[in-house]
């Protein structure tokens, strides 16, 4: 159940038993007129975790056999109660509901920081008004605990100066228990305070006979104390509870989940929370935030203390900040106590006491250890740009990382401190600003004033000369510097050489590129992530924030020498070749490489990498894979990064990845690797290079520039793949230039380039090319409704696949000969043509072929007769295949639902203007 304060909003369903049972739904009083109905709450209460139903029937009826009367009075009581889910049933009985706020479960908070409700509540009688042996116990049980909780309340009273409320209620405890000398010395104390010195050296006296009489004993050495102050005319002041929180922002931004992890500390069970993350992402401002706002569940204080960690001047001492910390708690402190001393009595004098104790601003856990409080009663916020593990190691506690804001919280911000720099913000200028700053708190704040103006110029990299302010606490570039001071050098050397990098790496890339020691590099690559000056990026990658970047950069070129730069861009690029090398013998496995004759001669250099520093190989070809697709991006940069003196080292890595390079996600960055290899073998004059990087992009163009632009790469490198006399070169470009021309509907040239790879592949009896060269003739003739032909010709490279043993060519060719049928109208063999091609597809993997042959066996259905029912065929297919990441072959099937459509005589606009739209939104995003 509950244990919530009161007034507590988040309690839907109360229960109070203290007074007589009282239910109240949703603020309305909901009591129920029944005595049994009542009674089945007073003993739902009492057996809070659940009672067995013989049990309830005994309480209620001292019958064990009235089951039936039990579950009539649980429906009726609901029922009154407006709320079926206000008692739940359990495996054997029944129990309140989870989220029941109870009067008795509250009690213990309520002494602390609302001893005038505590005492209230403590006065009633339990169960008042209901009869019998088992209340009567409860009665008892709940006196104790009744008790001990007006006791705390009396004694929280007092500490805060309510020295009538104590004065009202302490009689009554003290008859209870005559010795208790906090309880006397409570009265005492407000007796003297109210002007009645008289009567409160009276009870002194009381009690000190009664111990010396009746026990044999003095009263202790507090109450002696105040007996003395008593005499010599001094009154006891009320304790000033302490509320050292600084100056803070009392609201945070877009970090709910973080203050959902601390309004769990209320739960008792953890003590001890460590805010960690890097400089400016606002960790001081959600723990003071916090500690604001639940300053009420504090009754003992709260003390803060900024270690100076990070930043100007000296970092404050454990033994400084205890003595300040004692000193504030009412203890003389010696001013060159013990650091040992110290952390003791401090524990001793914060033991048990609901008090928040926050460190800010800590460096390392030994200067964070002494200053843990003691026992269950306080609890810690330690903020940290470092991880500081070793503190949740010797105590539990909880880690909150914080990182910068998501894109609608940063712009949010941005909003609110435009706004407060007396500017009129419109979204699309916060957004700006947000994302130029990375969703770093503090850097768009200081944005946001400090800008001369917000235009989008303004806010290009770099950033950081933005936000200088002077003011070391907020000039941005210093506050992340401070991250840097008390890094060793190693660390320092390899956070310089993370300037070179634009894009999420392994940890094992960068401590490759770092070069040296291994085992230092990796402990220097663990230091940063300590440090979060490098950052989890995903499952696999580290990455540095844009603005620590940044910072990364500028000491790159201050402090980092250019042979120093040059060798860790060698080793980054070597690190890579390894890796794509790998990956591409896994993709390459069982292919016929021997007709690829750009890679002639170009073996893999030896490494110079230790066997430690090289990349892991993926285990197999799905691995090999989702490494090229996870990595691509930052292929492209490591490549544009390369110096000329590893131009050949980069020429065969992207030699090894022209397959895997180019696809339909990859176009953006297939353009940028072939365009650097055509720069590349340009500048070594490497002929061959040249062919099969003009031959690369004009593939890329065709999606991304157009038919005229890729057809005048592909007839610049047919000359050179001719001039050095190679044929697979020759032949891989006229298969592309009859592919341009298939596209743009010129199907007679198309066909003339097609016949010409054709027979460059006979003469070396190449068969897997003589069935695309085949299959793509097929295309011609089918595009100029030959279709006998195009018959002939598909019937020809299903052929040429079966000596070639190419299964993708067989999927291809029965695809074409079916497409061809269909038209001729023999749809039973056509159908069969597409089914059998589906089922090869599939099983190979051919995600594309088998999209297109889904949308032609959708096409037969149509011929079939099926108009309406293929149209909201296609229509699905094109939505399927979109949720299957398949964004072209999704145009191909709008496309085809807009023939339908024209044959059905509907308007096929709608689905045209989709599929165009669809083509757009493709190639932008690629």
């Amino acid at each position: 159940m509950s244990g919530a304060t009161e007034g507590d909003p988040a309690a839907s369903i109360r229960v109070a038993v203290l007074g007589g049972v009282q239910v109240s739904v949703e603020g309305i009083d909901a009591t129920p007129h029944g005595r049994l109905a009542r009674m089945l709450i007073a003993a739902l209460v009492v057996g809070v975790t659940g009672v067995a139903s013989d049990e309830l029937c005994r309480i209620l009826w001292n019958d064990l056999e009235q089951t039936a009367k039990l579950h009539l009075l649980v429906h009726r009581t609901r029922a009154s109660l407006g709320r079926a889910d206000a008692i739940e049933r359990t495996a054997d009985g029944y129990r309140l509901a989870e989220s029941t706020w109870i009067d008795l479960e509250a009690l213990d908070d309520l002494a602390d920081h609302s001893p005038v409700t505590a005492l209230q509540m403590a006065a009633a009688e339990p169960f008042a008004g209901i009869a019998g042996e088992f209340f009567d116990q409860a009665r008892r049980d709940v006196a104790d605990r009744v008790a001990v909780v007006r006791r705390n309340a009396l004694l929280a009273a007092v500490r805060r100066g309510d020295d009538e409320l104590v004065l009202q209620y302490v009689i009554a405890a003290r008859e209870e228990d005559p010795y208790d000398e906090e309880l006397t010395a409570a009265q005492v104390t407000a007796l003297a305070r109210t002007g009645r010195s008289a009567e409160a050296l009276t009870e002194f006296e009381s009690l000190r006979r009664r111990l010396a009489d009746e026990l044999g004993t003095a009263p202790g050495e507090p109450l002696q104390e105040l007996h003395l102050q008593l005499l010599d005319g001094r009154t006891p002041p009320p304790v000033t509870v302490l509320a050292q929180l600084p100056a803070h922002v009392d609201a945070v931004i877009g970090r709910e989940e973080e203050l959902s992890v601390l309004d769990g500390l209320e739960d008792g069970v953890t003590r001890l929370v460590l805010i960690c993350g890097m400089g400016g992402a606002g960790k001081t401002t959600l723990a003071l935030s916090w500690a604001a706002s639940r300053r009420e569940h504090f009754a003992d204080g709260i003390l803060y203390a900024d270690l100076r960690g990070f930043g100007p001047g000296v970092e404050a001492s454990p033994q400084t900040v205890l003595q300040q910390f004692l000193r504030a708690l009412g203890h003389r402190v010696p001013a060159m106590g013990e650091p040992d001393e110290l952390a003791a009595l401090f524990r001793s004098a914060t033991a048990g006491r609901r008090m928040l104790v926050v460190l800010d601003n800590v460096r390392a856990e030994a200067q964070a250890r002494p200053l843990l409080p003691g026992g269950d009663g306080p609890v810690t916020l330690v903020t940290s740009r470092e991880a500081l593990t070793g503190l949740g190691v010797q105590a539990p506690a909880r880690t909150i990382t914080v990182g910068p804001l998501g894109a609608e919280a940063a712009a949010v911000l941005a909003a609110d401190a435009l706004s407060a720099s007396g500017r009129a913000p419109d979204t699309a200028m916060a957004r700006r600003l947000a994302v130029a700053c990375g969703g770093l708190p503090l850097a768009i704040v200081v944005a946001a004033h400090a800008a001369d103006d917000a235009s989008e110029r303004a806010f290009r990299a770099p950033i950081l000369p933005l936000l200088e302010t002077g003011d070391d606490a907020t000039d941005v570039a210093q506050v992340l510097s401070w991250s840097l001071d008390g890094l060793d050098e190693v660390s320092q050397r390899v956070f310089r050489l993370l300037g070179m990098l634009t894009s999420p790496m392994t940890a094992s890339a960068v401590v490759a590129m770092a070069g040296g020691d291994v085992a230092e590099a990796a402990r220097a690559v663990r230091r940063l992530r300590r440090a979060n000056l490098l950052q989890r990026f995903d499952d696999a990658r580290l990455a540095q924030h844009d603005l620590v970047r940044e910072l990364a950069v500028q000491a790159l070129d201050h402090a980092a020498d250019a042979d120093e730069v040059a060798r860790a861009r060698s080793r980054l690029v070597e690190y890579y070749a390894l890796a794509v090398d790998a990956a591409a013998d896994l993709l390459d496995a069982g292919k016929d490489l021997s007709s690829i004759k750009v890679l002639d001669g170009r073996a893999p250099q030896a490494s110079t990498l230790p066997a430690e520093a090289r990349p892991e190989a993926p285990g197999d070809i799905q691995q090999a894979s989702a490494w090229i697709d996870r990595e691509r991006q930052t292929i492209v940069d490591v490549v544009r990064g390369a110096d000329a003196a590893d131009d050949a080292v980069v020429v065969r890595m992207l030699l090894r990845l022209r397959a895997y390079a180019v696809g339909d996600s990859y176009l953006s960055e297939a353009a940028a690797l072939y365009g650097e290899l055509l720069h590349r073998g340009e500048r070594i004059g490497d002929v061959a290079v040249q062919a099969a990087a003009l031959r690369l992009i004009g593939g890329v163009e065709v999606h991304t520039k157009g038919l005229s632009a890729s057809r005048r790469r592909l007839e610049a490198a047919l000359p050179l793949s001719r001039r050095i006399g190679d044929e697979e070169g020759e032949s891989s470009c006229l298969n592309n230039l009859g592919e341009v021309a298939r596209l743009a509907g010129d199907f007679t040239l198309a066909e003339s380039h097609f016949g010409a790879a054709l027979d460059l592949a006979r003469q070396h009896q190449d068969y897997t090319r003589m069935t695309l060269h085949l299959a793509n003739i097929a295309l011609c003739k089918l595009g100029a409704d030959h279709l006998a032909d195009a018959e002939d010709y598909a019937q020809r490279a299903l052929e040429a696949a079966g000596t070639a043993g190419s299964e993708r060519g067989r999927s291809v060719a029965l695809r074409v000969r079916a497409d061809a049928r269909l038209q001729q109208g023999r749809l039973e063999e056509a159908t069969a043509d597409a089914r059998a091609a589906l089922e090869l597809s599939t099983r190979i993997a051919y995600l594309e072929g088998a999209a297109r042959l889904r949308i032609l066996l959708v096409r037969l259905r149509f011929a079939e007769g099926a108009e309406d029912a293929a149209c909201r065929a296609m229509r699905a297919l094109a939505t399927q295949l979109g949720d299957e990441g398949l964004p072209w072959e999704q145009g191909e099937a709008l496309l085809a639902l807009a023939t339908l459509l024209v044959r059905t005589g509907a308007d096929p606009l709608p689905a045209q203007q989709e599929a165009e739209a669809l083509h757009r939104r493709f190639l932008e995003a690629a």
